[in-house]
């Protein structure tokens, strides 16, 4: 980005923009459940002052197994400090997902 800011929108029904998810970040990774297969998503791109963005798809390649967050509030969830094996990981057995 140079100057000014990108935000956008990903969303499924043509009539309702706001019905999807509003993304005002420089990268966004939008992928399934959130998106299904086989049908039409629209990208909304609203960009002010001096901008410059690229839009890009590629496949995202999974590299750990994926973790099912709680449905409900205040649950506590996270890393065991295993890997899919469940030998423990090396230093602080921690997975970093950034």
């Amino acid at each position: 980005m140079l100057q000014g800011a990108v935000a956008l929108q990903v969303y499924k029904n043509a009539a309702d923009p706001n019905s999807g998810v509003a993304v005002n970040a420089a990268f966004a990774v939008v992928l399934p459940p959130f998106l299904t297969f086989g049908d039409t998503w629209y990208v909304r791109v609203r960009a002010t002052g001096l901008t410059n963005y690229t839009i890009s798809i590629r496949p995202v390649t999974v590299e750990r197994p994926v973790w099912a967050m709680p449905t409900t509030f205040n649950q506590t969830f996270g890393d065991s400090g295993n890997d899919s094996a469940g030998n423990p990981l090396p230093g602080d057995r921690g997975i970093d997902l950034v």
